[in-house]
């Protein structure tokens, strides 16, 4: 769970599969909540060396209702997912009371509102590496990118937009349908030179 620098553990297969991996990501489950317990190592793709990806420790907790509620081992396969647009994020990075002012600056994030954000303590519960196994095979064979968190604390689209294009187009909410349409089929000028196959 921090928040700085860049690491990620290479797997076994990087080299003979190299581009051909593409990204798995998925906005309802952290990182720690799918292979938080998975004791994951390899090699450290910026310099060789052998590591072990960030985990958890158990010791981490939020709270919720005025008792800390502690990580652990044994998610559900179904649970509610925690909302996703812009208020949503805000409570869950910087507490249930954190206010963003517009055009101000972003509160300090200290992921103090998840378990407030949904109302229980359930999403502190994190899978266990056997009940994943094709998810935890593929990170341990390939790469696992740790310490990357969303380009903007915020909502799901834009951050799927930044994972894929390196731009959320503008949006900074989750938009409409008949809005991905609108953008999709809009030619801008920056595109006109630069046509797409």
């Amino acid at each position: 769970m921090t928040a700085s620098g860049s690491h990620s553990t290479a797997g076994t297969a990087t080299s003979s599969l190299h581009g051909s991996c593409p990204p798995i990501s998925d906005p309802n489950r952290s990182y720690d909540h799918l292979l938080g317990f998975a004791g994951i190592s390899g090699t450290d793709a910026a310099t060789g060396q052998p590591t072990t990806a960030d985990g958890l420790t158990g010791a981490e907790f939020n709270c919720f209702a005025g008792e800390r509620v502690f990580v652990s081992r044994g998610a559900p396969d179904v649970t509610v997912a925690p909302g996703r647009d812009f208020p949503d994020a805000l409570a869950q990075l910087c507490g249930p009371n954190a206010r963003y002012p517009s055009g101000g600056p972003y509160p300090e994030v200290n992921n103090t509102g998840f378990a407030a954000s949904l109302g229980s303590g359930e999403i502190m519960r994190c899978f266990k590496p056997e009940h994943l196994p094709i998810l935890k095979t593929l990170a341990c064979e390939f790469a696992v990118c740790d310490r990357w968190f969303c380009s903007m604390p915020g909502p799901t689209e834009p951050n799927r937009y930044f994972l894929h294009a390196a731009s959320s187009a503008d949006y900074d909410e989750s938009p409409l349908p008949a809005k991905l349409t609108e953008a999709s089929t809009t030619v801008r000028p920056e595109r006109e030179h630069h046509p797409t196959t």
